[in-house]
């Protein structure tokens, strides 16, 4: 009774009817939050950082004649994709899951957050997508494919007795010309959050945890732009971003006592993992040391 009454007992009373809303998935909360949502949407900012960047290549156009027909090759678009990789001992052996995953031919998807619920997204997905070839006998078109992986997102935020995937995807995708030529296609990237929306990511994004979003952004951008590098020296300049944002990560924990201790200091430095997405050559993953 004293916790309806005015005075000191209104922050009490609040905090006990944000406990009623806490494990409620689809009612909002008196602040005007879905708290099991918030908490997956959180969750997904704190894995291990995925950065992905569309390069052009520059080879430029070139033509040949043969039996009097004219073949033309284009420019092609090169999805780049580099993470982390680190284990907590030298004497762990990585466990073998994929942060890279090919979905199709045409499509390619990457997760951050909380891994098992990456690897259940993932799995989802590669399903949907073979169950769709197998009834259609075509690849999944994207805007299908990124509506019913949304929609799996959406549903676990209001299915009884689940709660939210607390993982994000970054999708990416590389489409055919009308004529069936690989070349001169536009790649594109998305994003799949917790909540089910989906968010293009123009030329370059990344998902899970980043310290200086603004710095990489601006350091891919640039890349971009410049354009006048080769695969491999694009790829490390994805690299050179990341390993930049990580190191600005780990001095930040630093700075804020997180990592004090002998013991932290002695973890490994993580390697990292590279990607490169193409129609001609699918997708090709390596480890860096």
């Amino acid at each position: 009774i004293v916790g309806f009454c005015g005075g000191s007992g209104d922050h009490e009373l609040t905090g006990s009817v944000d406990g009623r809303y806490s494990f409620s998935l689809t009612t909002f909360s008196p602040s005007g939050h879905l708290q099991q949502v918030a908490r997956a949407t959180r969750a997904s900012t704190l894995g291990p950082p995925v950065v992905a960047m569309i390069y052009k290549d520059s080879g430029g156009t070139t033509t040949t004649t043969t039996n009097n027909n004219i073949h033309t090759s284009r420019k092609t678009s090169i999805v780049l994709l580099a993470s982390p990789h680190v284990t907590p001992t030298p004497l762990m052996e990585a466990d073998g899951t994929a942060r890279f995953c090919g979905i199709t031919p045409c499509i390619v998807a990457a997760h951050s957050g909380v891994g098992a619920d990456g690897r259940v997204v993932l799995a989802a997905a590669q399903r949907m997508a073979v169950e769709h070839e197998y009834t259609f006998d075509e690849p999944i078109p994207i805007s299908h494919f990124l509506e019913q992986t949304s929609l799996l997102f959406q549903e676990y935020t209001m299915k009884a007795g689940n709660r939210p995937f607390g993982c994000v995807l970054l999708i990416a995708h590389l489409p055919e010309d009308d004529d069936g030529n690989d070349d001169d296609v536009q790649a594109e990237l998305y994003a799949i959050h917790p909540s089910g929306s989906v968010e293009s990511l123009g030329q370059c994004g990344y998902i899970g945890a980043i310290a200086d979003a603004d710095s990489l952004l601006k350091d891919l951008e640039s890349s971009i732009s410049a354009n006048t590098w080769n695969v491999t020296e694009a790829k490390q300049s994805l690299l050179d971003a990341l390993q930049k944002d990580v190191q600005t990560s780990r001095a930040r924990r630093t700075l804020s006592g997180q990592e004090v201790t002998q013991e932290n200091d002695a973890l490994p430095k993580p390697a990292f993992l590279t990607a490169s997405f193409t129609k001609h050559d699918g997708l090709k993953v390596n480890q860096i040391p």
